[in-house]
């Protein structure tokens, strides 16, 4: 037996504040919120952390010049993107 499970929906003009655990898509600027009952998080979008990550490993190495060795940096890809 399958279960089905619906979220929250609407446009963001609309949307409540979330109960603890509960999450909600917004219609019209494609995004994700879940709440804590007080305040509505928005989850991270992966584009988002992508260009963070890679701003962050570009500036240590423009800080520390190129004659640093690096360790354990092999692939700059996200949890979840395809390698």
């Amino acid at each position: 037996m399958s279960n089905i499970v619906k979220l929250n929906r609407g446009p963001v003009a609309t949307l409540p504040t979330l109960d603890a655990g509960e999450v909600a898509f917004t219609t019209d600027t494609h995004k994700i919120y879940v709440g804590d009952g007080a305040t509505n998080y928005l989850l991270a979008m992966a584009s988002d952390l992508h260009d963070q990550n890679t701003d962050t490993l570009l500036s240590i190495a423009t800080v520390l010049g190129s004659d640093h060795t690096y360790v354990g940096i092999t692939d700059s890809k996200l949890v979840g993107e395809s390698v």
